[in-house]
């Protein structure tokens, strides 16, 4: 004889029934009478608290040959699907910037570099900017972010770097840890002086800052504003500018005046020509006769 009963069942063993989810279940046996005695005792089932039983069920304890069960699933397929389903959002919705660039960059100024077509800002650092100034220890003014600028260009030469990318900025821009022969970058610009640690958004060289401000390097040698300051400063400041040099089609070398008072022209493929920045006061040129007949005087990288 075959005994089927419907009951709210869970199994003590089961993996299935760790998951706390009500499981309908039939139970088919054929009770054993050759036993000298049965016992028949009332199991309620149920699994979670929240879900009290409806009914009681009789279930014959003992030996039960040929036991078959029969289990719907249905419900736990759906918390698992849904389970699926939110992991699968929660890994698209945070990208990884698992990535690393290499080559030979152009250097644009003293936290950014330009390589294929990617604009890559070092992270955890921040330079001076191109146009500001800084003054040295007998308080004489001198463009800091073009020297930060030519230091990094001059760090890096012909050198290819290795940037690891860590996320994008508001800009859109690459933020990255750059090293060329094993040597971080944005730590020797920091702990150099030509860039401070930018504690906004990293620790991680706030060391190496204190280092060069205790040894007074770099910008560290004289007085500086904070370049986040300086641009903030510069944002919202209404001045009137005078305009700088109009650069002409074809007028391609770079008439710069130096911290000294020096008039330098830089022609394109030059060492610094890249990091130079032509402002109001200084010039463009057609060729370089017309530089030295301006009074410029060439280059020496």
């Amino acid at each position: 004889m075959l005994v089927c009963v419907k009951s709210n069942w869970r199994c003590p063993v089961s993996p299935l029934c760790r998951l706390r989810t009500k499981v309908v279940a039939r139970v088919c046996f054929a009770p054993n009478f050759s036993q000298p005695k049965l016992q028949v005792r009332k199991v309620a089932f149920f699994v979670n608290k929240t879900h009290s039983p409806k009914k009681q069920t009789n279930v014959t304890t003992g030996k039960m040959p040929g036991m078959v069960i029969s289990e719907n699933l249905k419900t736990m397929s759906v918390y698992l699907a849904t389970a699926a389903f939110a992991i699968s959002i929660f890994a698209t919705s945070f990208p990884a910037y698992a990535e690393t660039l290499s080559g030979q960059p152009r250097t644009v100024d003293g936290d950014t570099f330009e390589l294929d077509g990617t604009r890559l800002r070092l992270y955890g650092i921040d330079a001076p900017e191109g146009k500001q100034s800084c003054q040295t220890s007998q308080g004489k003014d001198y463009k800091c972010g073009e020297v930060s600028a030519n230091q990094l260009a001059s760090k890096v030469g012909k050198q290819a770097v290795s940037c690891e990318v860590k996320n994008k900025d508001q800009y859109g821009r690459s933020v990255a840890v750059c090293s060329t022969g094993g040597e971080d970058l944005n730590k020797w610009m920091v702990a150099n002086g030509y860039a401070v640690a930018y504690r906004e958004y990293s620790k991680d060289y706030i060391g190496d800052e204190d280092l060069a401000k205790k040894s007074r390097k770099g910008i560290w040698e004289g007085t500086f504003e904070e370049p986040a300051k300086w641009r903030r400063e510069q944002n919202s400041a209404v001045k009137i500018q005078p305009a700088a040099p109009v650069h002409a089609k074809g007028c391609d070398i770079k008439g710069n005046i130096n911290s000294k008072g020096e008039k330098i022209y830089h022609v394109p493929g030059g060492r610094y020509y890249d990091a130079t920045i032509i402002d109001a006061g200084e010039s463009w040129f057609c060729n370089e006769k017309e530089a030295v007949t301006a009074g410029w005087r060439a280059s020496k990288q």
